[in-house]
């Protein structure tokens, strides 16, 4: 038996709804560590607040993921995957920026080594001064 126009309408917009409902289910958003206001372009993070990594909300813009690495230097990367938008995870272990979504890889200064994402993730210059750890967000000569 045909489908009427309207059926086909209706299982057509149900169909649509249901994937992009699906969709939604694979982006995952995590809570931040901390949340920290930009000032002089830089953002300002205790340094004993800085274990193995924490994801900072900046409300002006971008979660960022700031790491220790192995070596004890410090990194911070853009927090969410080229690819669609998940909030990435450092992995202490392998050393490796990875999204927990699809699986891109990421080095510790955010170049992409394995896709699905196609593009690298955002670095951002750090410093560690006295008793902080700053990131640079915004360029030196946009402030």
């Amino acid at each position: 038996m045909a489908q009427t126009r309207r059926e086909f309408v209706k299982t057509g917009t149900a169909a649509i709804f249901f994937a992009a409902a699906g969709c939604s289910l694979f982006i995952k958003k995590r809570d931040p560590d901390l949340t920290l206001p930009v000032v002089d372009g830089r953002v300002r993070i205790p340094a004993d607040k800085l274990t193995d990594a924490l994801l900072i909300d900046i409300p002006e813009g971008d979660k960022i993921l700031v790491f220790r690495r192995p070596d004890r230097s410090v990194h911070a990367v853009s927090a969410e995957c080229t690819h669609i938008g998940c909030d990435v995870e450092y992995v202490k272990d392998n050393d490796r920026i990875e999204c927990p979504c699809h699986g891109s890889e990421f080095d510790a200064d955010g170049t992409r080594r394995k896709g699905p994402a196609k593009k690298s993730l955002q670095n951002y210059p750090v410093s560690v001064s006295g008793n902080e750890v700053v990131v640079q967000v915004v360029s030196a000569d946009a402030s």
